[in-house]
């Protein structure tokens, strides 16, 4: 519809999920909260380096909030058609009861409740919609999500009135337009490819929320690899860029406006695009903006980058203003299990390039991304991939890495055929899909979780200044080993 003046405005309630927490009595959670505590500490000292001490005062060293942007835009994007918008977070409750909670005691009157999910919280917003439902049948639910194309796959969720998978901002708006106009939609299921860019509604996070929330943007959607284990690749027919001005802007504002000290770049791979890569940085040095950055990249295109004398030369201007780190998909190391699932990459050059990224451009902070646990990954491959890891940190080629259990988002290639990869998925409870809840939804024939919950912790200890003594001073290290 062209106009909200046709439409009968009602209220829309948007609901982020919690981040999944593991349970505080798991062994993985003692040596995983030692390396995050060191981590908070070593990001805070390069921002103190970046932007003086006074800066960190008042933040609480970890990053407890993440605001969903999808969920801001179409907030935006309500507001600007006069529709009552209210924004709600998962993670700002202890628990999953306290929050369902205070949506029914505050929000149960509402026309639309608009939801947003990753595979490990399926379940969780389902319970959400499920007491929404409960209290107030007559509303109408949406559920969205970057992992979504689950349901394009599989028959409709009850609780779910309508599914828009991709970045179908949109699409939610037309829909909720639809809705209060008395027409509503024939169809339930809403596949989106192509990306809708508009500005977010900052302010909808709350302001006691905003200094320890995690402030990101990206300069593109879509990712260029296909692994098999991933869907990001599924919901786009090609990367979008976004352009660059727009969004430094918005940059910019949030800087300026709620006093942020550190922003997270997330695209899939920042350095996709030379010329899009070498802009950014050049606006951030022409703006003069005062902030510190983090961004995520491969293994290829950093190869790709220390290569290139003009790239190379753009990221240690990025460092000398403001950049102090980059997390990287490692995955793991053993070419034998990488390659099966199609994460393609040199492991010396990969070396080399981490080498060139630390001691010659003087990155200061390097995080990998690891998994363990993927197809194929047998004996042999945990051995390799964690020696690996033990030589990398002697050579001081990373700072931290934090490593999860593979599990195939749905509508992967493995979740779809496991029987192609040699696994087996035991459950499709989509509350065991989390990086650390064990037993594991799913097995590699021939294994066992122990080897992998081992190789996870080897892992974990090769992180910088990561002193074991402390963990056995946690609760959870005295239930599991004493």
């Amino acid at each position: 519809m062209d106009s909200a003046k046709n439409v009968a405005v009602g209220k829309v309630l948007l609901i982020d999920a919690c981040s999944f927490r593991a349970d505080p009595d798991d062994v993985i959670w003692a040596y995983e909260n030692i390396a995050q505590i060191l981590y908070a500490e070593a990001q805070n000292k390069e921002i103190v380096k970046y932007l003086g001490a006074d800066v960190v005062a008042k933040m609480h060293g970890q990053v407890e909030y993440i605001s969903n942007y999808g969920l801001l835009m179409l907030g935006y994007l309500l507001k600007q058609k006069n529709i009552p918008v209210t924004y709600t977070n998962g993670d700002y409750f202890a628990n999953e009861t306290d929050y369902i909670a205070d949506i029914l005691e505050k929000y149960y009157d509402y026309d639309v409740y608009c939801f947003t999910s990753t595979t490990p919280q399926f379940n969780h917003v389902r319970r959400l919609a499920q007491a929404v439902k409960a209290v107030n049948p007559e509303a109408k639910t949406i559920l969205g999500g970057p992992h979504t194309r689950y349901f394009l796959t599989h028959e409709k969720d009850a609780v779910f009135d309508y599914v828009v998978t991709g970045y179908g901002i949109n699409k939610d708006v037309e829909l909720i337009e639809s809705i209060f106009a008395g027409n509503e939609p024939n169809f339930w299921r809403i596949d989106t490819t192509e990306y809708y860019d508009c500005p977010k509604d900052f302010s909808l996070i709350p302001e006691e929320r905003r200094i320890d929330t995690l402030w990101y943007n990206f300069f593109s959607i879509g990712c260029p690899n296909r692994c098999k284990y991933c869907v990001e690749h599924k919901v786009g027919k090609t990367i979008c860029f976004v352009d660059i001005s727009k969004r430094m802007d918005e940059v910019e504002y949030v800087i300026k406006t709620y006093g942020v000290k550190m922003f997270h770049f997330s695209d899939s791979d920042l350095l996709i695009n030379n010329v899009q890569f070498m802009g950014i940085v050049n606006e951030i040095e022409r703006r003069g903006i005062k902030c510190t950055f983090t961004f995520n990249t491969s293994p290829n295109f950093l190869i790709k980058v220390v290569n290139n004398p003009e790239l190379k030369a753009t990221l240690k201007k990025f460092v000398e203003n403001g950049l102090i780190e980059i997390l990287i998909g490692a995955e793991h190391f053993s070419e034998n299990v990488r390659l099966r699932v199609s994460k393609h990459y040199k492991l010396n050059q990969f070396q080399n390039a981490l080498d060139i990224t630390k001691h010659e451009i003087k990155v200061p902070i390097i995080s990998l991304y690891s998994m363990v646990g993927l197809p194929y990954e047998h004996e042999s491959d945990i051995d390799f991939n964690v020696k690996v890891f033990k030589k990398m940190r002697e050579l001081d080629l990373f700072d931290y890495t934090f490593p999860k259990f593979f599990v195939p988002y749905p509508d992967s290639e493995i979740y779809m055929h496991p029987e192609d990869f040699e696994i087996e998925i035991l459950s499709d409870n989509f509350d065991d899909y989390h990086r650390w809840r064990t037993p594991r939804p799913l097995r590699i024939i021939g294994m066992e979780d122990a080897l992998y919950i081992q190789e996870i912790l080897d892992i974990i200890k090769t992180n910088k200044d990561f002193d074991e003594n402390e963990v056995r001073n946690q609760r959870a290290y005295n239930k599991f080993f004493i």
